[in-house]
C-alpha cells in the first residue's frame, strides 16, 4: 500500500486534534478544575487571522543614489493575532457565546479574552495552541515571514 492509500483510508488523519488546559486561577475560584478546551486551526485560518493583523505602510527613503524611494513595510499586531487565534482555537468556553458577551458587555470576543484572562493565562492558552498545531517558535516565524511574502 502506497503512502496516498494509507493516506486516504485512515479517517483520523481529517480530525482536528483537541487538548484541554487548565486556568489555574479559574479552577481555584471554582473549586475543581477549570479546563479550557483548545482545537487545532486550519492553517488557512490561521493565515486569514495574520493577514488580517497585518499592516502595510509604503515609507519612502533614499537609495544609495540619493533617490527617494517607496519602500513597503509590513508590520503584523502579534497581540492582536494572538488574541484571535485563541478566540478561533478555544471551543469551549466559546468567547462567541451570548451569555459572556452579556456578562462582560461586549459583541466582541476578543475582548471577552481580553477582559476574562490575564497575560499569563493568554500566554499559556498561546503556547498550547501552537503545539496543538505543532508549530515552535522557530516554525512560527518561518509561518509570519511567509504569510509576509
Amino acid at each position: 500500500m502506497n503512502i496516498v492509500d494509507k493516506l486516504l483510508t485512515n479517517d483520523k488523519l481529517t480530525e482536528k486534534p483537541t487538548m484541554e488546559v487548565e486556568i489555574k486561577r479559574f479552577s481555584k475560584a471554582l473549586g475543581e478544575p477549570c479546563l479550557f478546551k483548545i482545537q487545532a486551526v486550519e492553517t488557512k485560518k490561521l493565515r486569514e487571522i495574520s493577514e488580517l493583523n497585518t499592516k502595510t505602510e509604503y515609507v519612502s527613503t533614499k537609495d544609495k543614489n540619493g533617490r527617494v524611494v517607496k519602500e513597503k513595510k509590513e508590520t503584523t499586531d502579534r497581540y492582536k493575532t494572538i488574541i484571535d487565534t485563541i478566540v478561533e482555537s478555544v471551543v469551549d468556553p466559546d468567547f462567541r457565546d451570548s451569555r459572556l458577551r452579556e456578562k462582560y458587555k461586549t459583541q466582541d470576543p476578543a475582548e471577552i479574552v481580553e477582559k476574562m484572562l490575564l497575560v499569563g493565562e493568554i500566554e499559556l492558552l498561546n503556547n498550547k495552541i501552537n503545539e496543538i498545531n505543532e508549530l515552535n517558535n522557530d516554525t512560527q516565524t518561518e509561518v509570519d515571514e511567509e504569510i509576509k511574502n
